[in-house]
Parts: structure tokens; sequence; C-alpha cells
């Protein structure tokens, strides 16, 4: 039992007044609240792949038959088949395919994750399909201070930085020309290579589904690459 479990035809019955409740009556009610009903089991119910309690779904694949009502993962997005349907592509293709949730883990498991390591690598784990029997696994390994460089603002209020940039006199200054690199990181995400080639059709693609699971829970200002092995 759930302070969230709610039979909305129950209550609908016991909200008309007794001398109106007629089966046929009933059955109209029923009917009309079909819609309010799948959508609070959409959104709470244990029993079902609901936005509370998520769904680890199959993927979509282009080999496989889908009929009405299926469910399947693109990404880390849940779609539900409209009708039945062989190869079509369940990203854009509103005939055949709803897209149901943006994302397929409930909230339930997603409230209990955030940017520490051995939570973060389970997280990634478990959207990307690799938890808990698929080895090797998803791992973090960190890489230090990125950028340990001083950096100094342009003379614009309120943050005003005083160094010269050239000097005679002056033992130390700062020249004109930057100095300050951008491509180290943090943190290198390695996923296992048959489980990135199986995240899109290429690299990029590939690389922007770890980002959509990364970017949720990394601590701002923190820089990561993703690497395959």
């Amino acid at each position: 039992m759930s302070i969230y479990d709610l039979d909305i035809n129950f209550v609908s019955e016991k909200l008309t007044p007794p001398e109106l409740r007629q089966e046929k009556r009933l059955a109209w009610l029923r009917v009309l609240l079909a819609g309010l009903q799948r959508k609070h089991e959409d959104i709470f119910d244990n029993n079902l792949k609901s936005f509370k309690t998520g769904d680890w779904l199959n993927a979509w694949s282009s080999a496989a038959t889908y009929v009405a009502g299926d469910q399947v993962k693109v990404g880390i997005a849940r779609y539900e088949a409209l009708q039945g349907n062989g190869n079509i592509f369940p990203v854009g293709n509103t005939d055949y395919w709803l897209l149901i949730e943006k994302d397929f883990v409930g909230t339930d498991a997603r409230k209990q994750f955030y940017s520490g390591k051995m939570s973060f690598e389970y997280a990634l784990n478990l959207y990307l399909n690799t938890f808990p029997t698929a080895f090797p696994t998803i791992y973090i390994a960190t890489q230090g201070n990125a950028n340990p460089t001083f950096m100094l603002n342009n003379n614009v209020a309120p943050y005003l930085n005083y160094m010269p940039t050239a000097s005679n006199f002056q033992q130390f200054y700062m020249s004109n020309v930057s100095t300050y690199s951008s491509g180290s990181v943090n943190f290198i995400i390695y996923i296992p290579i048959a489980v990135y080639n199986s995240l899109g059709a290429d690299n990029t693609t590939r690389t922007n589904v770890v980002r959509t699971v990364a970017d949720k829970y990394n601590t701002a200002g923190l820089t990561y690459s993703v690497v395959s092995y």
C-alpha cells in the first residue's frame, strides 16, 4: 500500500449519489475517466512502468517487430508503440511511436544519485544498461587538478585585478598572450567498447548519450571526457 495508490473508478463511484449508481452510468464514468486513471498509473503505479518506478527496457532494434503497447528504450528515453511496425525508428515517427518518458529510470532511483564517485558510477552503469551483471563496467578515473593556472580578470569593475602587462621596472608581469589551456579535464569516464558502440551510429551520438546522463550528476565546474576501452 502506498500513499500514491488511487483507484479513480472507486472514487468516482463513491462521489456519485447512491440513487444514480446504475451500472450503465458507472460504466460511462469509467470511460470518461480512463485517461486520467492511465495517467495516474504512468506516474505513480508501483506495478507498472511508471515515472516513479521506472523500467529497465530493451533497446529498440531494427531487427525486431513491435505491436501496439510494446515499450522500448532509445538513448535514455522510453517510447511506446501506437501500432504494429517493423524497423520504424521511434524518434520523430509520431504515427507509430509515443514518447512516454525522457528518462527511463524512475524517480525512486534518481533521487538517490549524486556526484560522489561511487554513486556517479552506479548511475552511469544503471542508465547505460551494464548493471548489475555485465563486466567490465563503466568507471571513473580522476585526473587531479585540471586547471591549476592562476587567472586574472580584465580591468572591469567590480572584478578588478592589477598586474602589469609589460614593464621595464617590474620583475614580474603578465603578457597579453594567453597561456591558459582548457584541454585538460578533471576526470575521465571509461566505458566498455561494446557498450559504447551500442549507444549510437557514430562516436558523436554515443558520446552525447553518455553526456546526457553524466551532465545530470556532474558537479558544476568540473570537466570530463568519455573514453572507450
